[in-house]
């Protein structure tokens, strides 16, 4: 569809819908070709649905990371560098943007939401703060390969700066989740 025949289907001013158009074909999930010349001016461009768009348009998920995940799981258990896995927990870290609130009990809870944790605060002193995460986004892999996907977690975590606290994470401690354990060092 051409941006013109778009805008009279759903209204709308055409450079609002080329840029939205342009932006979803950054993303994968529109396709654009350019039509041949017809008299003057640019030649109209025409855009179509990719596959991944059409996934995205059910509710789908556009790519099985899941899968990705466990298949990662499986080859370190498989070649025996399952130690490797907070290594890898440390360079995802350094990859990421993460919030670096200067009050470490405010950044956990902000990290730990940005990674779709669902952290939830269950017991509070003035040496120690317990979280509870009430769900991961690794849960199916982590429930495989726990020593892998925890792992990565524990090293993501111990990389960060906690201002001289500790911090510490008990895989699948309760039913309702893992806990992470923020405790004053000493």
């Amino acid at each position: 569809m051409t941006i013109a025949n778009l805008t009279r289907l759903i209204g709308g001013h055409p450079n609002t819908a080329r840029m939205h158009l342009d932006q979803l074909a950054d993303a994968g999930l529109v396709e654009v070709d350019t039509l041949p010349p017809e008299g003057r001016g640019r030649p109209a461009r025409r855009y179509k649905v990719t596959s991944s768009g059409e996934r995205a348009l059910r509710g789908e998920p556009v790519a099985d990371y899941e899968t990705l995940v466990i298949a990662f799981a499986e080859h370190l258990v498989e070649t025996g560098q399952v130690d490797r896995a907070r290594d890898v927990g440390r360079t995802w870290a350094a990859r990421l943007d993460l919030p670096v609130n200067p009050d470490p009990e405010e950044r956990l809870t902000e990290v730990l939401e940005a990674l779709d944790f669902s952290p939830q605060i269950v017991q509070r002193s003035p040496e120690a703060t317990t979280f509870v995460l009430r769900s991961c986004p690794f849960v199916s892999a982590a429930t495989e390969h726990p020593e892998v996907i925890c792992g990565i977690h524990r090293g993501l975590l111990e990389s960060l700066d906690w201002s001289g606290r500790r911090i510490a994470l008990e895989p699948f401690a309760s039913r309702s989740g893992c806990r992470v354990h923020l405790a004053k060092a000493g």
